[in-house]
C-alpha cells in the first residue's frame, strides 16, 4: 500500500458543519469537520485545501505519509512548506520526517474580509497581544475577531470537548470587555491526530484561519519566547514559530507573530495594571477552575520573585499563551 494521506473535497453536511473526508494508508476513510457559527460559515474556502493540509501536516511527517489533495493549494503556502517548513523540521527533528505535498495550485483566494484576528487563550502572551492591538495608529492591524478554537490544548473526545465548551462562556465575557467579534470553532481533529499537543500546537491553530482565508488578513500569534530564542524543537513549536508563521503566510492571509520582542516579565509589566487583568488576577468576576487564566494569578507575585513567577507562565506560554 503507498503511504499517501489523501485529503478529499470539502463540503458542509447535515450539521452545518465544514467537513473533509481524509483517507489513511492505516485508519482508512474519516470524516475530519470544523464547526462555527453559521454566519461565519460563508468564509471557509471551499476551493482550496489549505488548512486542512496544514493540519494535518506534522501527522503526516510523523506517519511518514505524503499528502495528496484532491483540491488544490495556495501556491505561496505550498511553495514555503515544500522548500522551507518540511526540510527545516524534517532535517532537525528525530520525529517527523521529509514528506512531499502532491497538490495542484492556485492563487490567491479572491475574497477577503480584511478580519485581524488573535487568539484569546487567556494567558500572559494572549492579553499582551491583545491590549497591544486595539488601538493602534496603524488601524489594519487593530483586533477585530477574538478567536478561540478546538485545537488540543483542552484534550481528546468528549472529555475534551465538554471542556472546551465551558471555556466559551468566559471566552464570550472577556471579548465582550474587550469590544470585538467572538469567533470560536470546534473540531474533531484532535482525535484524529491523536498527537502531543505542546509538539504540533501552532500549526493545529494557525490552520483554523487557513480556512478562514476568505475572512481574515491578518492574524496575530502571541509569542512564547523571545525572538533571539528562535531554534528547533521536537517538544513546542513556539520555539520557531518565528518561521512558522512566515511559510504559512499566503498574499491574503499574513500570520504576525506577537510580542516576540519583549521578554515574559515585560509582558507582565504592560498588563499587570489593566483593569480586565486586574480583575483576573483577584478572581472577580471571572472564577473557573482548568482554565488558563490560572496562568494569569503567578503575575501577582513578579514583582517579588521574578524569576520563579517567569518561569511558572513560561511552562504555560505554550498550552495558553
Amino acid at each position: 500500500m503507498e503511504n499517501i494521506l489523501e485529503i478529499g473535497t470539502p463540503y458542509f453536511d447535515e450539521q452545518n458543519r465544514f467537513c473533509v473526508d481524509v483517507t489513511d494508508p492505516k485508519k482508512g476513510r474519516n470524516t475530519i469537520w470544523y464547526k462555527t457559527d453559521a454566519e461565519y460559515n460563508e468564509y471557509f474556502c471551499m476551493d482550496r485545501n489549505d488548512g486542512v493540509v496544514v493540519n494535518l501536516l506534522t501527522y503526516a511527517m510523523e506517519k511518514q505519509y505524503n499528502i495528496k489533495s484532491n483540491l488544490p493549494i495556495t501556491e505561496r503556502l505550498k511553495y514555503q512548506l515544500s522548500e522551507y517548513l518540511i526540510p527545516f523540521i524534517s532535517n532537525n527533528s528525530s520525529v517527523f520526517h521529509q514528506i512531499k505535498i502532491l497538490a495542484p495550485i492556485i492563487g490567491s483566494a479572491e475574497k477577503n474580509n480584511k478580519a485581524v484576528g488573535a487568539s484569546l487563550s487567556g494567558g500572559v502572551d494572549s492579553f499582551f497581544t491583545i491590549y497591544n492591538h486595539l488601538d493602534r495608529e496603524e488601524v489594519s492591524y487593530n483586533i477585530t475577531h477574538l478567536t478561540f478554537f478546538n485545537a488540543g490544548h483542552a484534550g481528546l473526545g468528549e472529555e475534551g470537548r465538554r471542556k472546551y465548551e465551558q471555556r466559551i462562556e468566559w471566552i464570550a465575557d472577556v471579548a465582550k470587555e474587550f469590544g470585538v467579534n467572538l469567533l470560536t470553532v470546534d473540531s474533531n481533529v484532535n482525535d484524529f491526530l491523536d498527537q502531543d499537543h505542546i509538539s504540533t500546537h501552532s500549526l493545529r491553530t494557525l490552520s483554523i484561519p487557513l480556512l478562514l482565508q476568505k475572512l481574515f488578513s491578518r492574524y496575530l500569534f502571541a509569542s512564547g519566547y523571545r525572538i533571539e530564542e528562535f531554534q528547533y524543537s521536537d517538544g513546542d513549536t513556539a520555539d520557531y514559530d518565528l518561521l512558522i508563521v512566515q511559510c504559512l503566510t499566503t498574499d491574503k492571509l499574513t500570520f504576525v507573530l506577537s510580542g516576540g520582542e519583549k521578554s515574559r516579565i515585560e509582558k507582565v509589566k504592560y498588563i499587570v495594571n489593566k483593569d480586565l487583568v486586574h480583575r483576573i488576577i483577584s478572581n472577580q468576576p471571572y472564577n473557573l477552575p482548568d482554565f488558563p487564566s490560572a496562568s494569569l494569578l503567578s503575575i501577582g507575585v513578579a514583582p517579588t520573585t521574578p524569576h520563579s513567577s517567569a518561569l511558572h507562565m513560561k511552562n504555560h506560554s505554550a498550552l495558553y499563551g
